[in-house]
């Protein structure tokens, strides 16, 4: 993901809002706008993208933060795809989405970890 943005009127991140997200792999940038389901600060933040009515392929995005003691925390990125078109994208999914995600974790630690030294 190399950006995120609210684009709903009064631009907060808060349930119901509207996210414009760009992520960027091998095959070039590709857009999404999902709808945010949960933003609890420093708890959990959860949208969900829909591909067509919403049983195409749906996915839903987590990430969870735990509190493991002073000035240490566990983020969790997880997604759920779920649709009649999920078994199809398999490969994708695995092959390009997955990748995708990876990099981002890696490039947040190693942000967090050059904050904290």
């Amino acid at each position: 993901m190399t950006s995120a943005r609210v684009t709903s009127s009064g631009g907060r991140l808060t349930e119901g809002a509207r996210l414009r997200i760009v992520m960027h792999d091998s095959g070039g940038d590709s857009t999404f706008e999902p709808q945010v389901q949960v933003a609890d600060a420093g708890v959990e933040l959860r949208w969900l993208g829909k591909m067509g009515p919403g049983w195409i392929a749906d996915r839903q995005h987590r990430f969870t933060v735990e509190r493991l003691g002073p000035h240490r925390v566990r983020l969790t990125q997880s997604e759920r795809f779920t649709g009649v078109a999920v078994p199809f994208a398999q490969g994708v999914l695995t092959s390009r989405t997955l990748p995708q995600f990876r990099a981002m974790n890696e490039a947040l630690a190693e942000r967090a970890e050059a904050l904290g030294s």
